[in-house]
């Protein structure tokens, strides 16, 4: 499952993943920011689910706008982090909540 933002600006996708990306955790979120600057260049990470939802979210929020900070030290991207981690957190909320409609 996968939710993305794009809100005439940067693009941030956040997906549920199965499998032993990250250990041997069995579910993780991938956090992905595409480039401005250099175009189809996606950043990502791999973010632990963590044991709740909001714990779940304030941990994807925080892999975006590391993101961020990254493109803009590495490829001079002009974002701004925070904006990115709200965006994300969005993201976030959208995936969960087509989740749960999917489980109904």
């Amino acid at each position: 499952m996968e939710a993305e933002m794009n809100l005439d600006g940067p693009l941030v996708e956040v997906s549920m993943m199965r499998g032993p990306s990250l250990k041997d955790l069995e579910i993780y979120f991938r956090v992905r920011l595409h480039s401005l600057v250099k175009p189809g260049f996606i950043s990502f990470v791999d973010v632990d689910a963590q044991n709740s939802e909001a714990g779940a979210k304030q941990a994807v929020m925080v892999a975006a706008g590391a993101l961020a900070e990254h493109q803009c030290r590495q490829y001079r991207d002009v974002w701004d982090p925070s904006d990115i981690a709200s965006i994300a957190g969005e993201a976030y909320a959208e995936l969960m909540s087509d989740i749960r409609a999917r489980a109904n």
